[in-house]
């Protein structure tokens, strides 16, 4: 039923309600007013719900859907293989954002990864290490630290800092290179792997070419995600 009908209505039901008030209160006194006007009440009631039905337009659904492979990096962490697992933990963050030819990930590739898919590869990590190595690990140390993620640079470097500081990717006043031996053994620092994935970053990958003269990753945009 269209507005327009449903306010025709309406005005048919309350004219329906005076006369029938009326010629009620004069012939048959209180109790027939109120019956006849349950009446009346009950003839809108059934029509209201088709009214409202009518109107009602199904639910969209907001569904995610993505397909991420992550056998090896199960059978990998399963056997204890942490280094290529870490490197294996790039290359499918490359390949959720369709990178894996460049090489690296622009920012908006970062703020485009799934929370499922970094969620799933989480998993994998918390689950083999007990709980020592993962994203959402990185994500609580973070908080912990009280480092924050901001626009300023200033503040933004002082957090990475602090954050690379306590999970060894930083040594001294020193962040380690992809080259640099670094520990991959299960006693390595809480929180410390993943850490191949931040050497796709473009915060990085611009530092490394010459194009910006700051060291800056971003690498919390990731694990924030959780």
């Amino acid at each position: 039923m269209s507005k327009g009908k449903l306010l025709n209505t309406k005005s048919r039901f309350e004219q329906n309600i005076q006369i029938v008030c009326v010629k009620e209160a004069l012939n048959l006194g209180v109790a027939a007013v109120l019956v006849a006007l349950y009446a009346q009440f009950k003839q809108l009631i059934v029509m209201l719900p088709q009214t409202t039905q009518s109107k009602v337009e199904p639910e969209q659904k907001q569904s995610v859907e993505f397909f991420l492979n992550c056998e090896k990096l199960d059978k990998l962490l399963e056997l204890g293989k942490l280094k290529d697992a870490d490197h294996e933990t790039k290359r499918l963050l490359l390949e959720l954002a369709g990178r894996e030819k460049e090489g690296w990930l622009l920012p908006e590739d970062v703020k485009a990864l799934f929370p499922q898919a970094l969620s799933a590869i989480d998993q994998l990590w918390t689950k083999y290490s007990n709980g020592r190595f993962g994203f959402s690990v990185q994500s609580k140390i973070w908080r912990m630290l009280g480092c924050e993620s901001s626009d300023s640079i200033s503040t933004q470097t002082i957090s990475e800092n602090k954050f690379a500081q306590s999970v060894h990717w930083r040594v001294g006043s020193r962040w380690l290179s992809p080259w640099d031996s670094f520990n991959y053994g299960i006693e390595a620092p809480q929180g410390s792997l993943p850490r191949e994935y931040i050497f796709a970053l473009s915060g990085y990958w611009s530092y490394s070419k010459g194009w910006t003269g700051y060291f800056l990753l971003r690498f919390d945009e990731i694990f924030l995600k959780l």
